[in-house]
């Protein structure tokens, strides 16, 4: 990937990450709460559930390590 490419990805997650934070700040100003999943558990139930179809059954050796690596 180019710098350049690089560099407006960059800013590109910058931005959207402070929009989110504004939005969410609005919504707390007009009494709305704000809550944070707990990613970990989903993950875990996700690829329970994944692992235990007949979808999983076609992935190549490896691939479940490329995905948790993330």
């Amino acid at each position: 990937m180019s710098p350049l490419s690089t560099a407006a990805i960059d800013w590109s997650q910058a931005e959207h990450l402070k929009q989110e934070g504004e939005l969410a700040k609005s919504f707390e100003e007009k009494g709305l709460k704000i809550y944070t999943p707990d990613v970990e558990a989903f993950r875990e139930h996700a690829q329970k559930m994944y692992l235990a179809s007949d979808l999983a059954k076609s992935w190549p050796p490896g691939m479940l390590d490329k995905i948790n690596a993330m």
